[in-house]
């Protein structure tokens, strides 16, 4: 689970750690070309908890959104390429929680771009 750090007036205040069920489907311009670009989107389902530096502990109720990335696949050989994408996901309001109460709101927004190498499975088995 990604953790990060809250500031209030630059002084940390809160860890959160966020997880990002996500679901989605990839449009890919084909081309006889090795650099192949593609666009996608989808729901995503999020949720988390936070702890305050003095130890008080919240969840993050689920909440739900969705995203659209966009991204390049360069084709080493058929089955394995390097990719590139860049992906914003946004979603509703989601509660914080202590126990069964409701403390606060959290908006669940951003932008993230991944490198890596993708692994295509092959046509025939």
């Amino acid at each position: 689970m990604p953790q990060l750090d809250v500031d209030a007036n630059g002084v940390k205040s809160y860890e959160a750690a966020i997880s990002d069920i996500s679901l989605g489907v990839q449009f890919r311009f084909l081309t006889e070309n090795k650099l192949v670009p593609y666009f996608g989107l989808g729901p995503d389902f999020i949720t988390g908890d936070m702890k305050h530096v003095n130890g008080t502990g919240y969840k993050l109720d689920w909440t739900y959104g969705g995203h659209v990335n966009l991204g390049f696949d360069w084709f080493i050989t058929p089955g394995v390429a390097m990719t590139t994408d860049v992906r914003g996901v946004v979603a509703a309001d989601g509660d914080i929680m202590r126990g069964s109460t409701k403390v606060s709101e959290y908006r669940t927004q951003w932008f993230q771009g991944t490198v890596g190498f993708r692994l295509m499975l092959p046509e025939k088995f």
